[in-house]
């Protein structure tokens, strides 16, 4: 299968994979808020003006299941390694999520 073998800082590599049709993504973001989405962002959640984050997740697309195996904040220093591999396996998610209720368009909408 393709798969992705994923090493930061040095640590042991994770491999990503899915086998038959699939998502699989490795995202690494960087997000710096204004003060001003403070005042628009969600009572009860910690504001954080500044995340680096480091995310390796997919789709299952025959289950419509999304599963992650690392979402994990980096720092100034990070090194994080890609390989694009072949391999006969991959590492479990450590997170599955069962697909989302499918929303139908009301016909009231319509015209």
């Amino acid at each position: 299968m393709l798969a992705f073998r994923i090493t930061l800082n040095d640590r042991t590599p994770l491999t990503a994979g899915i086998d038959g049709p699939h998502v699989v993504s490795v995202i690494v973001s960087s997000v710096l808020r204004t003060d001003d989405a403070r005042e628009k962002w969600p009572a009860g959640k910690r504001f954080r003006r500044k995340d680096l984050d480091l995310h390796v997740g997919g789709l299952v697309s025959a289950e419509q299941a999304h599963v992650d195996w690392l979402n994990t904040n980096l720092k100034i220093g990070d090194r994080i390694t890609i390989d694009v591999i072949d391999a006969p396996s991959a590492d479990a998610p450590r997170r599955q999520r069962p697909p989302k209720a499918k929303v139908t368009k009301s016909r009231a909408g319509r015209r």
